[in-house]
């Protein structure tokens, strides 16, 4: 599903952020990607559905190189949920929010289902707290249905509850057959993964 060569990117100002990264994430598997920060999880992330594009390597999805694919195609095939969820959100309620792209009535209502939001749902997103922005940004991605689901931070302010959720959410989409990468520094998600990748100053060291 996933199939990063030689990936390496280096910003504008002349900061590398990436590497050489190589690695292949199959289908169906759940695969953990830690690091300190600023070790460049969240610039590999943003390539996997072409936001950053590589200054050198390739990133192949489902069997293409993404840079023949525009952000538009590669966006149906993987969904990213940013590190800073206010970046994501836009309507004027958490339903409208999820229902914006989601793919049908039947995977909204079950998405407010797995992350919690149902009570919540006619509340204006940017009323909640910032654990449960950060649910309603994940819903909305995983609402999507794309065969891969990249979550930057997913755990970044949860309390115990909103871990839980998390713990379910990552079963429920492995049982669906979907490939996740979600990058992070709790342990105990981590735990959870099939596999885990740690970058350190932007060089994979682990994986």
């Amino acid at each position: 599903m996933i199939d990063v060569r030689g990936l390496s990117h280096t910003y504008a100002d002349g900061t590398q952020a990436l590497i050489g990264v190589s690695f292949r994430v199959a289908a169906g598997e759940v695969v953990s990607l830690t690091g300190p920060m600023g070790s460049g999880k969240s610039t590999l992330l943003r390539h996997l559905n072409g936001l950053l594009r590589p200054s050198e390597g390739q990133v192949w999805i489902e069997g293409r190189d993404s840079s023949g694919l525009r952000v538009a195609q590669l966006s149906r095939r993987v969904g990213v949920a940013f590190q800073e969820p206010d970046h994501q959100l836009f309507k004027t309620s958490v339903r409208d929010e999820i229902a914006f792209a989601a793919a049908g009535r039947d995977r909204l209502e079950l998405v407010l289902d797995w992350l919690g939001l149902r009570a919540v749902a006619r509340r204006h997103p940017l009323d909640l707290g910032y654990s449960r922005r950060k649910l309603v940004a994940i819903a909305a991605v995983v609402a999507m249905g794309t065969p891969i689901v990249a979550l930057d931070e997913p755990a970044a302010g949860q309390d115990r509850a909103g871990l839980e959720t998390l713990f379910s959410l990552l079963a429920s989409l492995r049982k669906e057959g979907r490939t996740v990468v979600f990058a992070g520094h709790t342990r105990e998600l981590s735990e959870v993964a099939d596999r885990r990748l740690r970058l350190d100053s932007g060089r994979l060291t682990c994986g």
